[in-house]
């Protein structure tokens, strides 16, 4: 009777919690007679209507869903522009609950930015609202809900604004907008991904991703998650949710037959996914990129681009003869795709991307940073293991060859490679052994972290060092902006001179050290004399970019002297031919390159055990470094400069996405002036991606472009990357700043930009700020229940960012119960002080013997705190008002795939055993012994 009226309590509020946020199903409003969708087009005013609704959609192929549409359609339809026209855009809501358009990336009057709450009234139910703006901007734009999360479910549209003078003249053009589907609610999608059980854990499972036991050894990925796990660091994935879809214009496929060979094409892209990065590539040659975010900007040709959310590029295509393109978007996780065909004729396929290896989280962070490759900080990723980084892996892999003779003592385990550029060939051979004489040289802490790595067609052999360098001393060379590229092919290396045996460079700094190869390399000749006592041990690389080739030879063995040398796998391409190369001059023997500046030293050609530096012609991934502006985009140097330091912060075992370590609600502003320059400082300490997005202005990513840094309004920060960008601050009133995953922005991880001294819109009087800052505050529900052979379980969490109120309790048919019901507070992510109540009628028996020894028959108070461990395990401590004290231990271990393993234990002497394999993300089996109710199993279902 007690355990059923503590259920009672906890259970009656749950209905009315869930349909305060519930939007499945079709419920509209009587919809009204409907005006066309373009009504006028003339004298310079263009005027749209666009109708909201509920409807059903079978967008997966799978069932109908709930979903939301404008003008009956998902996605919803373009909206064409002419730079200098005036948008009217009439937006009638027909549903039964609120909804908002936000104009993305476009520059307008706060009052039309579409934030409900804090730019813009939201559209009522049944209510329609006008927006009207100038269009003083050309490009590529998209325009979207932003009401709660909405946007998933299908309200997401394209814009083309078209310059008053074209720059580029083109046969056709066409918009691609990209998206993600799940046909789950949203709103259950982040509920899932809130709740600590094996169903949060699905989406991983669904994507073949599983952390596993039996996974982490066969990916030998196991040392790696006991460390990550001992950090409290949950296990690795590249995105948060499993997507039933991803689609091109809605649909998964689209094909555009009706073109001609020799066709030039625009094609506008749009990233419009919820959470989903894409990585864009074709089968048909190099993408020309030639606008980000609706500016034009210097054309540049590359293979590959990773696409973060809410941002667009523009590509010029030429259709092939007698073909057909493919023109594939590969989400981040290689979870699936969606690809727009183009011309006619055997296709031409775009190469898959190779699946992650999600067990390695060094190659995951390599992987992730790639629009930024030269910027990761690891000083915030604890003890990862970074000597067996390699950026993508090659889809042939071959053992590498012996180091020469002399390098056997060669380590490179403590080695900083973190803003390394290291791009895996397709077939990696053997690489060649060291050269004789470098058997001891020692990298155990060389930093890499600025060398850039460039490998030429050809490589000429390097020249002898000039006589009388046999004792320069290397202890503080700063070869940290060193740049070496890998080449195409890789052939055997000369061995080094005599005298580099010893060679000391343990302190070296390569942090300017330039290394360019040039045409042609043969083997390298051996060091003169005197390089002995080199020592590399300290040399910092940490900013080596190291781009591979598409295709790895086989390198001969390395020369005597280098057998020992360690690099753990690097994955760094060879050169094509190497060719050997003079000497260097006489009187340099007493050189001291103790405090050498190599900031502008050039050393072409330089191979590492395998290592190639050098320019390829093959694969090009694109990189922020890459886009620079047609013109200077630098700002009045007069005005003040304001700097704010902005971290984004998170944790994913909570599911809580922060900035500075609060979410929105608790530090909803940052304040800035009118006539300011404004430099956010951006430093992601978390493990995924952010597409970071300002409302109403165009940034300045600063990057290595200068003056011609390019202007973005949408900007992917990788993790643990740190990113500077600057705009001018020529606005009034608030604007929003957020993280573009969905998800993370509704978990907290945005802020409002406030020009000091403006007023709040009085249209806003009736729509308080408050109701946009209780996004981050929702409540969410989730349990279980579990009728076993030998006794009933029962779980249930009422949960938010900062407290929770949980049940747990048990039940064994008979006499015996117990349930505990509790209210915690979080300090952090770990600790949770509660208060409480217990009901217990236990019979309690010695583990060994099997007989009793107390019994307890009690409803009592209890305080007590709750701490996650390493391992995330739980601790509880708790005294009930009678001063009995309890300690108790909680865990769970992921064995397969859909296999867990639950334990507890607790000073009670009690324990409990149990074996979960999921059916669905739902419903498991689950069996297993408890200490007092003895053996059995049965079905589990969650909720």
């Amino acid at each position: 009777m007690k355990l059923a009226t503590i259920l009672l309590l906890l259970f009656l509020p749950v209905g009315e919690v869930f349909a305060q946020h519930q939007h499945g199903g079709v419920s509209t409003v009587p919809t009204p007679a409907k005006k066309p969708f373009l009504e006028n087009s003339k004298g310079g005013k263009v005027e749209y209507h666009l109708y909201v609704n509920d409807t059903l959609a079978n967008i997966s192929g799978k069932r109908k869903v709930s979903a939301l549409a404008m003008n009956g359609q998902i996605p919803a339809p373009t909206l064409n522009f002419t730079e200098g026209d005036t948008a009217v855009i009439h937006v009638h809501n027909l549903m039964r609950h609120e909804t908002s358009i936000h104009w993305h990336g476009l520059l307008l009057p706060n009052k039309e930015d579409g934030v409900p709450y804090l730019t813009t009234a939201p559209v009522e139910p049944g209510g329609q609202y006008t927006f009207t703006f100038p269009l003083i901007q050309s490009g590529t734009f998209w325009y979207h809900s932003h009401t709660m999360l909405q946007e998933q479910s299908g309200l997401y549209g394209s814009i083309v604004i078209q310059p008053k003078k074209k720059v580029y003249e083109v046969d056709k053009e066409f918009v691609l907008l990209l998206s993600d589907w799940t046909d789950e609610n949203p709103r259950r999608v982040l509920n899932a991904l809130k709740r600590n059980d094996p169903a949060s854990e699905w989406y991983s499972i669904k994507k073949g991703y599983a952390q596993s036991l039996d996974k982490l050894i066969q990916h030998k990925g196991l040392g790696n998650r006991l460390k990550n796990g001992w950090k409290r660091m949950p296990p690795m994935d590249l995105s948060d949710v499993y997507y039933a879809a991803f689609l091109a214009n809605g649909k998964r496929k689209e094909s555009i037959p009706d073109l001609k060979p020799g066709d030039k094409v625009r094609l506008r892209v749009i990233n419009g996914s919820a959470s989903t990065y894409f990585y864009l590539h074709g089968g048909a040659g190099k993408l020309e990129l030639i606008s980000s975010d609706g500016i034009d900007v210097k054309p540049i040709k590359i293979d590959r681009l990773l696409m973060g959310i809410a941002e667009t590029y523009d590509f010029l295509l030429t259709v092939p003869k007698n073909k057909t393109m493919e023109f594939r978007a590969t989400a981040q996780d290689v979870s699936g795709f969606a690809s727009l065909y183009l011309g006619k004729g055997d296709t031409l396929s775009a190469a898959p991307i190779p699946r992650p290896n999600v067990w390695n989280m060094d190659e995951m962070m390599m992987s992730m940073a790639v629009n930024f490759p030269n910027r990761m900080n690891h000083s915030g990723m604890g003890e990862m293991d970074h000597s067996k980084m390699k950026m993508e892996p090659a889809d042939k892999k071959q053992p590498a060859a012996k180091p020469e003779k002399g390098h056997e003592g060669m380590d490179m385990d403590k080695m900083d490679h973190s803003k390394m550029k290291m791009e895996p060939a397709e077939k990696k051979q053997p690489a060649a052994k060291p050269e004789k004489g470098h058997e001891g040289m020692d990298m155990d802490k060389m930093d890499h972290s600025k060398m850039k790595m460039e490998p030429a067609e050809k490589q000429q052999p390097a020249a002898k060092p000039k006589k009388g360098h046999e004792g320069m001393d290397m202890d503080k060379m700063d070869h940290s902006k060193m740049k070496m590229e890998p080449a195409e092919k890789k052939q055997p290396a000369a061995k080094p001179e005599k005298g580099h045996e010893g060679m000391d460079m343990d302190k070296m700094d390569h942090s300017k050290m330039k290394m360019e190869p040039d045409e042609k390399q043969q083997p390298t000749a051996k060091p003169e004399k005197g390089h002995e006592g080199m020592d590399m041990s300290k040399m910092d690389h940490s900013k080596m970019n190291m781009e591979p080739s598409q295709k790895k030879q086989p390198a001969d063995k390395p020369e005597k002297g280098h057998e020992s040398m360690d690099m753990d796998k690097m994955n760094m391409e060879p050169s094509q031919k190497k060719q050997p190369a003079e000497k260097p001059e006489k009187g340099h023997e007493s050189m001291d390159m103790d405090k050498m500046d190599h900031s502008k030293m050039n050393m072409d050609g330089m191979q590492m055990d395998g290592m190639q530096m050098g320019k390829t012609d093959s694969l090009t991934t694109f990189n922020y470094d890459l886009l620079s502006a047609k013109q200077k985009t630098t700002f009045d140097s007069s005005k003040p400069v304001r700097t704010v330091h902005l971290k984004l912060t998170g944790s994913m075992f909570r599911y809580v996405w922060s900035i500075n370590n609060q979410v929105l609600s608790q530090a909803d502003k940052i304040s800035i002036k009118k006539g300011e320059v404004v430099r956010f400082e951006l430093e992601n300490t978390t493990m995924m991606n952010h597409p970071m997005h300002l409302h109403g202005h165009y940034f300045r990513v600063l990057n290595k472009n200068g003056d011609f840094s390019p202007l973005k309004h949408t900007l992917d920060v990788p993790p643990m990357t740190s990113i500077t960008i600057e705009f001018d601050a020529t606005e009034e009133k608030d604007w929003f700043f957020h993280c573009h995953i969905l998800y993370h922005m509704m978990s907290g991880m945005a802020r409002v930009v406030t020009y000091e001294g403006s007023s709040r819109d009085t249209s806003l009087s009736r729509y308080p700020l408050k109701n946009l800052l209780k996004e981050d505050k929702m409540w969410f529900f989730y349990g279980s229940i579990a009728a076993k052979s030998h006794m009933a379980e029962a779980k249930a969490n009422f949960i938010n960012r900062s407290s929770a109120i949980r049940f747990e309790g048990n039940y064994n048919y008979g006499s015996q119960y117990e349930a505990n019901i509790s209210y915690e507070r979080y300090i952090g992510d770990w600790l949770r002080p509660y208060i409480g109540f217990g009901a217990v009628k236990q019979r309690y028996y010695n583990i060994f013997n099997g007989e009793k020894t107390f019994e307890q028959d009690f409803d009592l108070p209890v305080i007590g705190v709750r701490y996650t461990l390493p391992f995330f395990i739980d601790a509880d401590l708790r005294v009930n008002s009678k001063g009995r004290v309890r300690f108790a231990l909680e865990g769970e271990e992921w064995l397969l795939p859909k296999l867990f393993f639950n334990w507890r234990i607790n000073t009670d002497k009690e324990y409990h055993l149990d074996l979960e394999y999921m059916l669905g993300k739902y419903i498991s089996l689950s069996g297993g012994y408890d200490s007092r109710y003895k053996l059995g199993g049965g079905l589990l279902v969650r909720f």
